[in-house]
């Protein structure tokens, strides 16, 4: 049919039951001393209106990840869609923890992390979202300070999950990086194939 290999994404699991959590917390120790100059601040559910122009600036940094030859085109984030985005996951059940990374001096969002959980179903997994640090902010730690505070405050949230299920394109060397050495392991793979019309 003329289609060819564009993309992969290997699906990676966290088993929350055998988390060395004191290792999480030497990791974050050890992270924090990078970045003196960011602060964290985490919410559940959808974000506030006092929020949503940094979030719609982080959710617009996805535009960096790679995409393997994919040739789609980014899309640009409005507040407006944001919120639309907010409420369809609010709308299906998402339980939604996000955490933020922010510079102290200039107050600029620096990245973020979110893991949805989804409230309707009886399966005790949990999806972990986007992660991202901003390009200007990046060589600070922040994206393993992300997921090691996001996962730890998670636990702590929802004890009786047991599994959290990412996606990373096998491009993304760093991000893959992080989840390895926060002990996600692979579950599979995922195929992009496309055929280009003209």
């Amino acid at each position: 049919m003329g289609f060819t290999m564009a993309s992969a994404d290997e699906r990676r699991v966290l088993d929350l039951t055998a988390v060395p959590w004191q290792d999480f917390h030497r990791m974050r120790q050890d992270a924090v001393k990078h970045a003196d100059d960011y602060e964290f601040q985490r919410f559940v559910g959808p974000v506030h209106d006092t929020l949503l122009a940094d979030m719609t600036t982080l959710l617009n940094g996805m535009n960096d990840a790679p995409l393997g030859d994919l040739d789609l085109r980014h899309e640009h984030l409005d507040t407006v869609r944001v919120r639309e985005l907010e409420d369809v996951n609010e709308r299906f059940g998402l339980i939604t923890y996000t955490t933020i990374a922010r510079h102290k001096d200039t107050g600029e969002p620096a990245g973020y992390s979110r893991i949805f959980l989804d409230a309707t179903s009886p399966e005790p997994w949990a999806r972990q979202g986007d992660t991202v640090v901003l390009r200007k902010h990046r060589g600070h730690r922040l994206g393993l300070l992300l997921k090691l505070a996001q996962a730890q405050w998670f636990h702590s949230s929802e004890p009786y999950v047991e599994k959290i299920i990412t996606w990373n394109e096998v491009s993304n060397k760093h991000m893959i990086a992080i989840n390895e050495r926060l002990g996600f392991t692979v579950l599979d793979r995922w195929n992009h194939v496309q055929l280009r019309l003209r």
